[in-house]
């Protein structure tokens, strides 16, 4: 005959023991979750170090264009005031030139010679500050820095140089601001024949640009 508390019990011994075995072994499954759990909280704090660093760099990359931006405003502000400002020099300068060229022209030796002073002092001030004047009186034409405004034929002279300056040039650090507008000479000889033939004066239009044209280089 079985005895029903005797299997009954040793049942229940049974069920300890096994829920004992589960309970050791859902431990061990925690222990592990929880150090997956450690080791992805690591990278996950690792990362988000990478992604603020990187956020902080994209903003500072952000703030620079904007400085950037910024400068490159004041700077073509600048440019502009400066533009002006040489406009307003040039508008003085020429003034200036007129009054020394007719002294040339129409004034007394003492007249000439004070304004040949100070012409000559002034283009040694703007020297110091990076402004040449160009004249060329003497010199050979050169289209980079002359504009020929009128053509003549004197004897004696060679052919292509400056004989007058109608208007002084200015070169800026390097940089031409105004070419000077000057009177060129132009000998009769074979090669100018052509320049000659297509104006009707010495000084006109045409003449002045065709030889502009062919003497380029």
């Amino acid at each position: 005959m079985i005895d029903v508390d005797k299997e009954l019990q040793a049942f229940i011994e049974d069920l300890h023991v096994d829920s004992y075995d589960r309970f050791y072994d859902l431990i061990e499954v925690i222990d592990e979750f929880n150090k997956v759990l450690n080791k992805l909280g690591k990278e996950q704090y690792r990362y988000s170090n990478q992604l603020d660093e990187i956020m902080m760099s994209l903003e500072e990359q952000e703030n620079y264009h904007k400085e950037c931006v910024f400068l490159q405003q004041q700077n073509r502000m600048k440019d502009m005031e400066v533009k002006k400002l040489v406009a307003v020099l040039l508008n003085i300068l020429d003034s200036y030139e007129d009054l020394y060229r007719y002294s040339l022209k129409y004034g007394d030796e003492s007249w000439k010679e004070q304004m040949t002073m100070q012409w000559n002092r002034t283009g040694i001030i703007l020297k110091q500050n990076g402004i040449v004047r160009i004249e060329g009186i003497g010199e050979l034409f050169v289209p980079q820095l002359y504009a020929v405004e009128e053509i003549r034929q004197v004897p004696g002279i060679p052919n292509g140089q400056i004989v007058d300056i109608i208007r002084s040039g200015y070169m800026y650090n390097g940089e031409i601001i105004r070419k000077a507008k000057v009177v060129v000479n132009q000998t009769l000889e074979e090669q100018d024949e052509q320049a000659l033939n297509c104006a009707e004066t010495s000084n006109t239009k045409e003449g002045v640009q065709f030889y502009e044209q062919n003497n380029r280089n």
